[in-house]
């Protein structure tokens, strides 16, 4: 990992903790969502957000050692109830948004720029999260709705 800038990132640490927390949270939410998937394909598009959230943990979990010297302390996350996989999808979406935001604040804070480049890859994730999602919307309703004609 390059040399970071220390100056006037140690106000990032907040964020930094907030970002490692939606990104276990949004992981053990996807691993319940998974169970309500009504078929492979979100399966499996939810397994990739799975794996792609694990290494943006890992990613703030080191920067945030870097700038703190010490890991973080995070609280694990409850299990999520999905009541079912529309209303799961529409609430990850929403989560995605909301991460997309939090990354989009720190980077414009961040004098760092190999910090500023982290966040600006997790924005890029979220938004292609929040575009899976959209697209298992429209997928499942469409399925549905040629079971429905048969």
């Amino acid at each position: 990992m390059p040399a970071f800038d220390f100056s006037n990132t140690m106000d990032l640490l907040p964020g930094i903790i907030r970002a490692i927390s939606m990104e276990i949270n949004a992981c053990a939410y996807y691993m319940a969502l998974m169970e309500t998937a009504p078929g492979n394909t979100e399966k499996e598009l939810i397994s990739r957000m799975i794996e792609e959230n694990i290494l943006g943990c890992n990613l703030y979990r080191d920067v945030y050692e870097k700038l703190a010297g010490c890991p973080p302390v995070i609280l694990t996350p409850e299990s999520p109830e999905i009541e079912n996989f529309e209303k799961g999808i529409s609430n990850a979406f929403m989560d995605e948004t909301r991460a997309y935001r939090l990354y989009r604040d720190l980077s414009n804070r961040n004098p760092d720029e190999f910090i500023r480049r982290i966040l600006l890859s997790s924005m890029s994730d979220k938004e292609q999260h929040a575009m899976r999602l959209l697209f298992m919307g429209a997928y499942s309703g469409s399925r549905e709705e040629q079971e429905v004609e048969r």
